[in-house]
């Protein structure tokens, strides 16, 4: 069953004009939904607190009295950061789970593989990090996290406001290949010239040769920017630092995690400056106050934590609205429930917003990441943050000026 977000509204017209019994399956007393995240591999760094902000929305649902008199109940898998294992483990979660949307995957490659399958199972998919733009095409796709056109702008703005010239090592996979090349035309279009590109794969014990191909024809201090995942990123690191060159480097989003930190050696990465998406102060910081409370961590520490939670809120909200467990139906009220002139509700606010749904209203839910407008492919614009890696700890670079 294909779910094609253009034909949402006439599916519903059919399926009301076509049915008066009941779609919802008998005898369960929980809503199930799936989760396919990595707890090994490249990005395993990201799947504890990924996790950890989709519990958080859960429990505010719960807390609320739940959905349809229903409570929330996920469903946890492993995708290993591997494509086809992320695949197997999503169709395991649509057939044998029988759950009705899956939030995943995290990184791009494997949120592109399992996107086809949960389309032709009639799965809703929404993920909260991968942000490689050939998602914009997959059908049944949601994400809440701004895709890598708009990315590679923040990228470029800073960096290109202190250089003419730069250098980029990128990881060899379809998030890596599609930033870097986004990154490399906007640089070029701004005046810039894009000196070498440099493509790895993931997983290496040692990356000398690419260090030594990136620095190829490189008089002075190279300004390099860097797309990788928390493992590989930081064996990097380490072979730059043992080989004495000097240099600049920029880190993409996927490298702020702690343990990219501690993998590099926190002496290599002192003052190192990344960019990523980052939710709007005011929502973020009432976002951050409830991890906190309820964790005990600050989700700060890693990327994209506030659009997992939005991911499940969103959800959330338009599984209320459809009043249906049909995907077709809850997908088409996904793309309502964050547009005015709808009732303005945010983090820590979904009782009320759900009480303004079941008596009639609409409303305009505003994340953690801000505004979560969907377009008709699913995709959001949201604000992008410059950090810096001080003392061992990411901080916002703006308060470092």
């Amino acid at each position: 069953m294909k779910i094609t977000k253009a034909l949402f509204l006439v599916f519903l017209l059919l399926f009301i004009g076509c049915s008066k019994e009941s779609t919802e399956p008998s005898g369960s007393n929980k809503i199930k939904i799936g989760v396919v995240v990595p707890y090994s591999g490249e990005c395993a760094a990201f799947g504890t607190p990924s996790v950890r902000a989709i519990q958080l929305a859960v429990k505010e649902i719960n807390d609320s009295g739940g959905i349809m008199g229903k409570d929330i109940e996920l469903i946890i898998k492993d995708s290993r950061t591997d494509a086809y294992y992320g695949k197997t483990k999503a169709v395991e979660l649509a057939e044998d789970e029988d759950v009705i949307a899956i939030l995943g995957a995290d990184n791009s490659d494997v949120s592109w593989a399992i996107s086809d399958e949960l389309d032709n199972l009639g799965v809703i998919q929404i993920t909260g990090s991968s942000t490689a733009s050939g998602l914009t095409h997959q059908d049944g796709c949601f994400r809440t996290v701004p895709y890598t056109a708009q990315e590679a702008q923040h990228i470029v703005s800073f960096i290109r406001s202190i250089t003419n010239t730069m250098r980029i090592l990128y990881v060899d996979d379809l998030y890596g290949e599609d930033l870097s090349e986004k990154v490399r035309q906007n640089f070029v279009n701004t005046g810039g010239v894009v000196q070498r590109m440099v493509a790895f794969e993931s997983g290496k014990t040692s990356y000398s040769a690419e260090i030594d191909s990136i620095y190829t024809e490189s008089p002075g201090t190279p300004q390099i920017f860097l797309i990788a995942y928390p493992q590989s990123g930081a064996q990097i690191i380490r072979d730059w630092k043992a080989s004495g060159r000097p240099g600049v480097w920029y880190l993409s989003k996927d490298l702020k995690a702690p343990e990219f930190i501690t993998n590099a050696f926190s002496e290599n990465v002192e003052g190192l400056i990344g960019f990523g998406p980052h939710g709007l102060d005011t929502t973020y910081t009432l976002f951050q106050e409830a991890y906190i409370d309820y964790w005990g961590e600050d989700p700060y520490n890693y990327r994209c934590t506030e659009h997992w939670y939005d991911a499940m809120i969103l959800l959330g909200y338009g599984i209320l609205r459809a009043n249906s467990l049909q995907p077709e139906i809850i997908a088409d009220s996904i793309l309502t429930v964050s547009f005015a002139p709808g009732s303005l509700v945010t983090v820590g606010e979904f009782a009320r917003g759900k009480d303004i749904l079941i008596n009639g209203g609409e409303i305009n839910f505003e994340g953690a990441s801000g505004r979560v407008n969907f377009s008709a492919q699913g995709d959001v614009t949201g604000a992008y943050e410059t950090w810096q890696i001080v003392g061992g700890e990411f901080v916002p670079y703006e308060s470092r000026r």
